[in-house]
């Protein structure tokens, strides 16, 4: 591994470990506290937990490895030139080094494909009841399970031999280009995670809410993939990497790529919180009038029904946040037939009731 060219003015003691430290112990509390309150929210509501809950469970065990991860890469030199770790550390720092730095891009797909899957089963568990929406959303899944896979391999076998990829002294000329590899396998990411933003903005459209109702809505549901803009970040970053001095030039994509996981926990959880909001807020949003003079809502429900015209496929429905599904009544014209049967929990401050809903459809 050639030193690089220092500049005149190079400080050798200059060091970024206290700030990844830092940033990681921060962005580690986010992504637990989110998680955390996801759970708290589905049980407050009496719900069980789903496939998009235990998805995001899922994503935070190798969330949390990769943080412990940033902190033992700290120790190996992480935050620091180059040159300092030669001098400073023994002779194998550098290959631990690169270790950790292969560890981390392995567990890069294990948290970040969940998330978005996640996302994709909260969307089919709201607007499930049609069914291009539910094809729609399985396709950007195995989309993404793909892309995982492929990035998951491709960072295995970067190098040939695979213990090349940690050896300090190997010229690279049997790996990949380390910079157009996590460019190319992040330019995808982006392209998904735009995907996942906008599929539930056409169904939210279709119902017919008042404009605050539906930017409240589309807001919330948005939120799933805040993430976005930090893997637009994470990847402009990648775009810049430099590779002469690769303890000191990774500190972004370590960052960036913590922070593209955090938020992205958070946000997912987001949109399955509304049990945890004051009661006044619910109704406030619902319209205290609205809800009082209806037997049939509770907080936590937010009224809505379907826009007339050739192709809607319910006249009503609750958007229910507290257990995030919709529950609507088919038009007489739609031609598929169709028998839904599921359990619906409505969750008060002072007391739960369980109702079962029946949802029939039958074409002639």
């Amino acid at each position: 591994m050639s030193l690089p060219n220092l500049p005149p003015d190079f400080d050798l003691d200059e060091s970024r470990a206290p700030n990844i430290i830092a940033s990681v112990v921060i962005l580690l509390l986010i992504g637990t506290v989110g998680v955390a309150l996801r759970v708290v929210a589905r049980r407050k509501a009496g719900n069980p937990l789903w496939w998009d809950d235990y998805l995001v469970l899922f994503a935070w065990i190798p969330f949390t490895l990769t943080c412990i991860a940033n902190f033992i890469g700290v120790y190996f030199g992480a935050g620091r030139h180059l040159l300092w770790v030669l001098q400073q550390k023994p002779a194998s720092t550098m290959e631990w080094f690169l270790k950790y730095i292969y560890a981390v891009e392995l567990m890069y797909p294990f948290y970040i494909g969940p998330i978005k899957c996640s996302l994709c089963c909260l969307y089919i568990r709201i607007f499930g009841i049609h069914r291009w929406f539910r094809y729609y959303n399985y396709g950007i899944m195995a989309t993404t399970v793909a892309w995982a896979l492929a990035t998951l391999f491709g960072s295995i076998f970067q190098c040939d031999p695979i213990r090349e990829t940690w050896n300090p002294m190997s010229d690279r000329s049997m790996c990949v280009d380390l910079r157009e590899f996590l460019i190319g396998t992040n330019t995808p990411n982006v392209i998904l995670d735009f995907l996942i933003l906008t599929a539930p903005m056409y169904m939210i459209w279709q119902l017919r809410l008042s404009w605050r109702k539906r930017t409240l809505v589309m807001g919330v549901l948005a939120l799933g993939v805040g993430e976005t803009a930090f893997s637009i970040v994470r990847l402009a970053e990648l775009i810049d990497l430099g590779t002469a001095d690769p303890t000191w030039d990774f500190f972004p994509p370590i960052v960036w790529s913590t922070v593209e996981a955090a938020v992205g926990l958070l946000c997912a959880c987001i949109p399955t919180m509304v049990t945890l909001l004051p009661r006044s807020w619910v109704e406030r949003i619902n319209g205290s009038s609205g809800q009082r003079s209806s037997g049939r809502h509770t907080p936590g429900y937010i009224r809505a029904t379907s826009r007339s015209g050739k192709g809607s496929r319910f006249r009503s429905a609750d958007i229910n946040l507290d257990e995030t599904r919709i529950d609507g009544e088919f038009n007489d014209s739609d031609s598929r037939t169709a028998i839904r049967k599921t359990t619906v929990y409505e969750v008060d401050r002072d007391q739960s009731t369980e109702r079962e809903s029946i949802s029939e459809a039958v074409s002639r």
